[in-house]
């Protein structure tokens, strides 16, 4: 299980690079377009929409084939459609790839969190964080390597000279695969079929509900900053270049967040609890500071107080869940599509009016977050009670 553990590892460092170009590429695809107001969000809202259908296809079908059959199928088929985004000629076809990219990724995102979750479900919650890390050193090296092909190629280049890249991390996994093939774990990694009531009852459970809002205001932020901020700071500083750099930042403070979390002796609800709050007042200050490199520096403290909150949130839903955890993976995935779908559009919408309020969103949805961590806190002090009595 160790070599499927770690092609697991060097598959989600592929994938954060294919997730996060779109964000760093923004303006790039908005002024080869001529995109204006909410058109400037369309392209990363429709990706939302192909992962968001993708995440609700592993809840209502039952797929006759096994999760890492799955993983191999839609890391194959993103490969094909980062070429195809690269010769996308008009923003109509762009978009319509942009929903079957979007598809693809979503299958990816849930079947690999789904396996890493599988392998070991009581150590799963360092594990997690430990994958969701390594996406984070994937989301570093994007921004770095993008701004170095742009040097000498189009935006439409650098999807099409990354796309062989990611192939690799796919054939890595398939060797893995064959290596392992007949251990009982790999062979059990099937698809269920969910009943209705099985999926209402989970929906219904105030621990569910709590969760998945946490998770929809805290991705409210993370995917904010990853669609917009780049958008942001050219706009608002003429300051590109520093916006992919405060990119970075983000994802390097991120990474540091989820490699020692998980390791240090607090509850990993109360970190996000609280570094939700202190995310939100940074952005605060950076965003009505009037400086790009206070704005820069704040993402960055953001980043470290809240960067293992999307592992903390996913795998608590998930260990304390007793059926298979593809449906609670695949809610809370779910959950942060619908938001990725809305988030992108609404901000550019927001920005034709002020740029500043656009950022001032994803501040409060954060402080929001925070908020709905400590109900989550209350909820399970107050079950213990009722255990107890």
């Amino acid at each position: 299980m160790k070599t499927f553990s770690n092609s697991l590892m060097i598959l989600i460092v592929g994938f954060a690079v294919t997730r996060t170009i779109s964000g760093v590429l923004v303006n790039h695809v908005i002024e080869y377009f001529g995109l204006v107001g909410a058109e400037q969000g369309y392209m990363n809202s429709v990706i939302s929409i192909g992962t968001t259908a993708a995440v609700i296809s592993t809840i209502v079908l039952r797929w006759k084939v096994k999760k890492t059959t799955i993983l191999v199928i839609s890391g194959i088929l993103t490969v094909a459609m980062m070429v195809m985004t690269g010769l996308s000629v008009s923003f109509f076809m762009l978009l319509a790839v942009s929903l079957i990219y979007g598809l693809s990724l979503g299958w990816t995102d849930t079947y690999t969190n789904s396996c890493v979750v599988d392998i070991d479900r009581e150590g799963s919650a360092k594990r997690m964080s430990t994958m969701q890390g390594f996406y984070a050193v994937g989301a570093i090296i994007a921004p770095l390597a993008i701004a170095a092909l742009l040097t000498a190629n189009s935006w439409q280049g650098v999807y099409i000279i990354i796309a062989p890249f990611y192939l690799l991390t796919i054939v890595i996994l398939i060797f893995s695969l064959r290596a392992a093939a007949g251990q009982d774990l790999i062979k059990s990694m099937e698809s269920p079929k969910f009943t209705a009531k099985e999926i209402k009852l989970f929906l219904l459970e105030k621990r569910s509900a709590l969760l998945i809002a946490a998770n929809m205001t805290y991705y409210t932020m993370q995917y904010g900053l990853f669609a917009w901020l780049v958008r942001y700071m050219n706009v608002e500083y003429g300051a590109e270049v520093l916006g992919m750099m405060s990119i970075t930042v983000m994802w390097v403070c991120t990474a540091i967040s989820r490699f020692l979390v998980p390791r240090l002796p607090f509850d990993n609800m109360k970190v996000h609890s609280y570094g939700s709050l202190i995310a939100g007042a940074t952005l605060f200050i950076g965003i009505f500071s009037g400086n790009p490199w206070i704005m820069c520096i704040v993402i960055g403290i953001g980043a470290l107080t809240t960067g293992n909150s999307l592992p903390t949130l996913i795998n608590r839903r998930i260990v304390t869940y007793q059926g298979n955890t593809l449906l609670p993976s695949s809610t809370m995935f779910l959950s942060m599509q619908v938001t990725g779908m809305i988030v992108p559009p609404v901000l550019g919408a927001i920005a034709v009016y002020s740029m500043q309020g656009s950022m001032v969103l994803l501040a409060v949805a954060i402080l929001i977050s925070g908020c709905f961590g400590f109900a989550v806190l209350r909820y399970r002090e107050n079950k213990i009670v009722d255990d107890i009595v």
